[in-house]
């Protein structure tokens, strides 16, 4: 019985740090269910958030996992529950528990109404129904301004449906995501006004949850390190020419 007792021991000794450690060459990346950022296409993943993931953890020398493509609020809500370490989007300060580990690039950001509608500043939306991917958030000026209605939507292809039956007076999101999804659904950038609102970063937003133990192993310097590096070949603006061609 005694010696039973020591295996039983042993073997837990041996068992936790596997179970406790066994990740620690792996990164668990979420992506958006929007296009062209995340979607399916002939049964296979593909999308440039998925691309450009992908990119940075195996330039970081570390082993993909990637979960089904998710709604924007599910994937910031599994960052923020540390069921995934990082995801790529436009910076939010305001969501908590995330950390903004290291900046990607710039996305304009632009609202786009029907050919009818001509303004040219920001304050002539006063009144009008604008829409907004949920949990999506931009400039300050936008946000900051309580005579603009926001009507949140799942993705563009929402908002460019719903624009197109005037159902919408516009919608504002990345110029870069837009074009590729009027290219899928037909639409002709010619039938819209664009109107450039500024700029926005994006960044790899890390889970706070993870982050403290990721820091330690030094997995996160290593995904920072492979961002600058693939920053400095341009690799992420190359891959998003794929994608922006209209």
């Amino acid at each position: 019985m005694k010696n039973k007792t020591i295996i039983i021991m042993l073997s837990i000794f041996f068992i936790l740090p596997f179970f406790a450690f066994g990740n620690d060459d792996e990164v668990t990346v979420c992506v958006y269910d929007i296009h062209p950022w995340g979607y399916m296409e002939n049964g296979k993943m593909k999308g440039y958030v998925y691309k450009i993931s992908n990119l940075i953890v195996k330039t970081a020398g570390y082993k993909v996992v990637n979960n089904n493509f998710k709604p924007f609020p599910r994937v910031v809500l599994n960052l923020q529950q540390g069921d995934c370490d990082f995801s790529v989007f436009t910076r939010n300060d305001k969501l908590k528990k995330l950390h903004p580990l290291v900046y990607v690039t710039d996305a304009n950001i632009v609202i786009v109404t029907n050919k009818k509608m001509r303004y040219k500043k920001l304050k002539y939306f006063k009144g009008k129904t604008l829409g907004i991917i949920r949990n999506a958030r931009y400039l300050k000026s936008f946000h900051s301004d309580d005579g603009i209605i926001e009507y949140p939507v799942k993705n563009y292809n929402q908002a460019l449906q719903m624009l197109s039956r005037n159902r919408l007076d516009g919608f504002i999101g990345t110029e870069s995501g837009i074009i590729p999804v009027m290219k899928q659904l037909k639409f002709s950038k010619k039938d819209f006004n664009f109107f450039l609102v500024g700029k926005k970063e994006v960044w790899v937003m890390y889970s706070l949850k993870n982050y403290e133990k990721d820091r330690k192993t030094g997995k996160t310097d290593a995904l920072i390190k492979a961002v600058n590096k693939l920053k400095k070949k341009d690799a992420f603006q190359n891959l998003l020419k794929k994608y922006k061609s209209f």
